[in-house]
């Protein structure tokens, strides 16, 4: 089984990468892929992606309830589903198609106005978990996308931008409690300086020993005595500590330091003035965070506020300072960049051939929503 519509995005994604990086000032790559990721993503099936399907069918009325989970949902995002019901009378389609504008739309600005190679970050974020995560997690994309309205707002110097910024930081908790501590992470990240790129490498090479100290420890009982506090600001936060851990004994290393290894690269040869940029910072702090817990199940989902900047300082590492390199040590870092980037390729790549079609994240096959998916997966192994 060949899921081909994934392969042929990154094999897309990749021609309009290497297109941009021989003429970097045309933005006509990057529109291009930002639509064709849009309708990629919007155009979908509703059972393409874990809990997309729960949400559509709550939305339209299919199903009283949202899944298993009895809780109720945050107030913003039920008065948001409210008003869209009206809107869009309730028609799945038109959905998604506003669920994937809101969320997409934030970080093409951001990527638009700060990136390097902009198609390049569109590129990693596919590459990365980010992809995935934005078919999947809405309430946490939808809050995510306020905070970034924030930042860019924070961005452009706008008046009373911290009063604003205080708003979308209120506003986000209200549609997802996972804003609790991503906001603050922001804000901190703003205002503690970095000066210094050495001191940034150190500090991931310093996460990445401390992540596998840990491994030997019993993480489990560190994260039990955070949730003994019962902290009703972070309930949802507490379901992302309650997955057991993953079995890591079948990865590989280099699968464990990927994320690292480019951290490393893109802190090495940003532009000095980018090494303190605020963007870096958050960057930073997720790269830290996923050495520490990668272990965790749903790590992913918790770091992924502050590894959506790592798409832009990714792109930063390709300008003059490794331009004007030493040719050896220029030689080196694109060989080590095409490694990784081939690496990434190819795993997405495996992920999308003989892929497992009961697997939780309900990723496979791709169908458009015009299709018959009536026998997908998705409907037949979680819906039944």
């Amino acid at each position: 089984m060949i899921d081909f519509p994934y392969i042929l995005l990154i094999l897309f994604l990749l021609a309009m990468t290497f297109l941009n990086a021989r003429d970097r000032s045309n933005d006509v790559y990057f529109y291009i892929s930002a639509a064709v990721v849009l309708v990629f993503t919007a155009f979908r099936a509703p059972v393409v992606g874990a809990d997309t399907y729960n949400y559509v069918r709550f939305f339209t009325g299919e199903s009283i309830n949202y899944s298993g989970d009895r809780r109720e949902f945050e107030p913003l995002f039920t008065a948001y589903n409210a008003v869209l019901k009206v809107l869009l009378f309730r028609n799945g389609v038109l959905y998604m198609i506003v669920n994937s504008v809101l969320t997409l739309l934030p970080v093409y600005v951001l990527v638009k106005h700060n990136a390097y190679n902009k198609p390049l970050a569109i590129l990693m974020f596919f590459l990365s978990s980010l992809g995935m995560l934005y078919f999947v997690v809405l309430r946490q994309i939808l809050s995510l996308s306020i905070l970034l309205g924030g930042v860019i707002y924070i961005q452009k110097d706008g008046r009373h931008k911290w009063a604003v910024f205080l708003l979308c930081g209120i506003l986000a908790y209200f549609m997802h409690t996972s804003a609790v501590y991503v906001f603050p992470v922001y804000v901190l990240c703003y205002f503690v300086p970095l000066k210094n790129r050495w001191v940034a490498i150190s500090i991931i090479v310093v996460s990445i020993v401390s992540g596998l100290l840990l491994k030997n420890l019993d993480i489990m009982k560190m994260l039990s005595a955070y949730e003994s506090l019962d902290l009703s600001a972070t309930e949802r936060l507490d379901v992302y500590l309650d997955e057991e851990l993953v079995d890591t004994s079948q990865f590989s290393l280099l699968g464990i330091l990927k994320k690292s290894i480019i951290g490393i690269f893109a802190f090495l040869w940003m532009p000095q003035k980018k090494v303190g940029h605020w963007f870096s910072k958050i960057y930073l702090v997720g790269v830290v965070l996923s050495n520490f817990f990668f272990e965790m199940q749903l790590v992913e989902r918790m770091v992924m506020g502050f590894n959506l900047f790592g798409i832009i300082c990714i792109t930063w590492a390709f300008g003059p300072l490794l331009h004007n390199a030493e040719y050896k040590m220029k030689l080196v870092s694109y060989a080590l960049t095409a490694f990784m980037c081939l690496y990434m390729s190819f795993g997405y790549v495996r992920d999308s051939i003989n892929y497992d079609p009961t697997n939780d994240m309900r990723m496979h096959p791709y169908y458009f929503f015009f299709q018959d998916y009536h026998d997908h997966p998705s409907i037949k192994y979680h819906f039944n």
